[in-house]
């Protein structure tokens, strides 16, 4: 199971590069969202899991 607030920052991602693109004036293609997005969340996961990992915690602990 994903912990909330691992799977929560997944939403404040996306708000966060909506909101660097209306201040650049820039609009990303959809695809390098998608790859930013999924980089940013496969990497909060690992670093979370590897946290859980090395200290028995549960993945709510880790985050």
């Amino acid at each position: 199971m994903i912990p909330d607030v691992l799977a929560d920052a997944g939403g404040v991602t996306l708000s966060y590069f909506e909101w660097v693109q209306n201040r650049s004036g820039q609009q990303w293609p959809l695809e390098d969202i998608h790859q930013k997005h999924k980089d940013k969340m496969v990497s909060a996961f690992s670093q979370t899991w590897e946290l859980a990992e090395e200290n028995n915690y549960s993945l709510r602990e880790a985050t």
